[in-house]
């Protein structure tokens, strides 16, 4: 294994002339299709498919000795909004939805998660979805 690689277990799966990274991710998009086929979401995006836009969490940056540091991004596996404009206003008014899709956790995942939720949390609801588990919805607290 060559260094920036993850051991992981998943399986490659296609659906649809999709290819996702796991067995979960694809199940995963065979519910959010379900959804959208119902009208009950809309403007699905699938990384897969390279839909997704990259947020950057940290930008890249020339420290003082004039080394090059890369910079820190992430990218959702799923995002899509409600068809129903009044469901924005159970989620404080955030249209977007971020789907991710996770079967092991990685040591780096829980600082992107958290970065991600300090940088766009007020604008992008976060779902994530856990093996064997059903969406769990990162709850934001309210500024007081």
């Amino acid at each position: 294994m060559t260094r920036g690689q993850k051991q992981t277990n998943a399986k490659i799966t296609t659906l649809f002339n999709i290819t996702f990274p796991s067995g979960e991710e694809g199940k995963e998009y065979l519910r959010l299709r379900e959804l959208e086929e119902r009208g009950t979401i809309t403007d699905l995006r699938i990384d897969a498919r390279g839909e997704v836009p990259t947020f950057v969490l940290i930008p890249g940056f020339v420290d003082l000795d004039g080394t090059k540091h890369q910079g820190i991004g992430y990218t959702p596996d799923f995002m899509y909004r409600y068809a129903d404009p009044a469901m924005a206003q159970q989620y404080d008014g955030r249209i977007w939805h971020i789907v991710e899709v996770k079967g092991r956790v990685f040591k780096d995942y829980p600082l992107r998660k958290k970065l991600f939720l300090y940088f766009y949390g007020r604008q992008y609801v976060f779902h994530e979805r856990r093996r064997g588990s059903g969406i769990v919805r990162t709850k934001r607290k309210r500024a007081v």
